[in-house]
């Protein structure tokens, strides 16, 4: 009797469900998990052009993606051109191409997002080719498994993570943008309201010289009748439509989950453009990596899907006199 009281005890204190026997997390942590030699390998010396590789990335507290271009340069350092892993609709996970981010000091190239990384922070990740029943650049292994195996290579086996499970959507995506803790605050203030209104707007200006510019803005009305503003600057692969969208982007990852968002834009090719890639979504992996802004639109898509967003357009004619949709034009070119 007094052995069994004692192993009750021991289990009550060690497991997480003593019905299936699975272990707290703290024990789980104390103990080295398998180290999945197959995934955690590092890069050999030869052979690694456009193989793709992962390595934690600490200002996001996931992983970063990358496609080798250059391993030769600096035996010490591998060149990589960005990716991000974007969910399909069956739940897997494909890499896309990155067209433009805040996540590494680099200039970009004609490669597009680009960035170094020490050989010997960084694994191999495999990827299936496009068959009947996989996405080209499809991961072979679930992307939480990787993300252990990265934060594990990164902090050490026994490291308690510093991130909570389901990190907040905007610093996963901005990062350590300078517009981080303005999204974040306004995602705050509008935290309670599931009724949004949103006047977006984008802004191109010099487009052939050197003083380019894009800018985005978009007012906001809450269900309280409260306005909200936000505007910023782009930088790198100047084009109307990619300042629209990222108008866009910004509108949807501040909104709360669940929410009903009503979008008034005079950007036709944004109404389009969320109808066929978001809405029908009925393109290929490979078609739909065709498009100019595929990565931005898997953006939206991500956002939408993850906050349970119901999205609704409506088209409105620049300089008419809409008082909403003209500071929103204002707040775009104030960027």
């Amino acid at each position: 009797m007094g052995n069994s009281r004692l192993i009750s005890d021991i289990g009550n204190l060690v497991f997480d469900n003593p019905r299936d026997r699975s272990l707290k997390l703290e024990y789980v942590r104390s103990t080295p998990l398998p180290s999945y030699r197959s995934l955690a390998r590092p890069p050999p010396t030869v052979d690694t052009i456009n193989k793709v590789i992962a390595s934690w990335n600490p200002l996001i507290n996931a992983p970063s993606f990358g496609k080798i271009y250059d391993a030769t340069s600096d035996p010490t350092l591998l060149q990589c051109v960005h990716h991000i892993a974007v969910p399909t609709n069956d739940q897997c996970y494909v890499l896309t191409k990155c067209s433009g981010c805040n996540l590494f000091n680099t200039p970009p190239t004609r490669r597009g997002c680009i960035f170094s990384i020490p050989r010997n922070r960084a694994f191999y990740v495999p990827v299936y080719r496009k068959t009947r029943n996989t996405y080209a650049n499809q991961l072979e292994h679930t992307l939480m498994e990787i993300t252990r195996i990265a934060f594990e290579a990164f902090y050490g086996p026994a490291a308690v993570p510093v991130a909570p499970i389901s990190p907040n959507i905007i610093t996963s995506i901005f990062g350590d943008s300078s517009y981080l803790s303005q999204l974040l605050d306004l995602q705050t203030a509008l935290n309670q309201s599931h009724s949004l209104t949103f006047y977006t707007d984008g802004s191109l200006k010099n487009t052939k010289s050197k003083d380019c510019s894009m800018g985005l803005g978009w007012i906001c009305i809450d269900d309280q009748n409260l306005q909200h503003q936000f505007c910023a600057s782009l930088i790198n692969w100047p084009s109307s439509t990619r300042a629209e969208l990222f108008a866009l982007l910004s509108a949807l990852i501040v909104s709360s989950k669940d929410s009903n968002i009503s979008v008034y834009t005079d950007s036709q090719a944004l109404i389009y453009g969320y109808s066929r890639y978001i809405v029908m979504n009925s393109l290929s992996t490979r078609r739909f990596e065709k498009i100019p802004n595929y990565s931005i639109w898997n953006l939206v898509k991500h956002i939408q899907t993850s906050l349970n967003l119901s999205v609704t357009f409506t088209k409105v004619k620049s300089h008419t006199g809409d008082v909403l949709n003209d500071i929103a034009d204002s707040l775009a070119k104030q960027g």
